[in-house]
């Protein structure tokens, strides 16, 4: 076998190996997440602790994210109701802020402290899917606490990883 022929077959080979690995990783199946939304063998990052902006209730935050919420007591605090806005009850502290523009999407609601949550968008109350996910469409979006035991509450609103549908 002469050695222009030799390098070639090597070349072939190698290509094969190649094509036979690509295919192999695109038809890998994403593992399914578990409860905590994390993957077997991923590391899990609390995203809620350590620094984040502060707002005081009734701010609008410039994009989702992590961020703090400066509460108030809830008879203090203008929560939105259909296309109103009342006072709360005597149920602890609340607060409300404004995203002035969301891409549409769903996203994933997660709160440092145990606390009634409501998303609003176009004077409706969006549903929270399980594990705090909402589906959202483009604009705005209001995000009112209530029943919060203390007066700061870190709140955390980004798009979920992605999860094998049905998991």
């Amino acid at each position: 076998m002469s050695r222009v022929r030799r390098r070639a077959a090597r070349i072939w080979v190698m290509a094969g190996c190649f094509a036979i690995g690509a295919i192999t990783s695109a038809a890998a199946v994403e593992p399914i997440c578990a409860p905590d939304r994390t993957r077997p063998g991923e590391v899990k990052i609390d995203d809620l602790a350590g620094f984040a902006p502060a707002f005081p209730t009734d701010s609008a935050v410039p994009m989702a994210g992590v961020f703090k919420l400066t509460l108030k007591p809830s008879t203090e605090v203008r929560f939105l109701v259909g296309s109103s806005r009342a006072y709360g009850e005597d149920d602890g502290y609340g607060g409300v802020v404004t995203f002035p523009m969301l891409v549409a999407g769903r996203y994933h609601v997660r709160l440092s402290q145990p606390a009634a949550v409501e998303l609003v968008q176009n004077y409706r109350q969006l549903p929270l899917l399980p594990q705090g996910d909402v589906d959202i469409d483009d604009g705005a979006l209001v995000l009112q606490v209530r029943a919060a035991a203390t007066t700061d509450i870190v709140i955390s609103i980004s798009t979920p990883p992605p999860c094998r549908p049905g998991s």
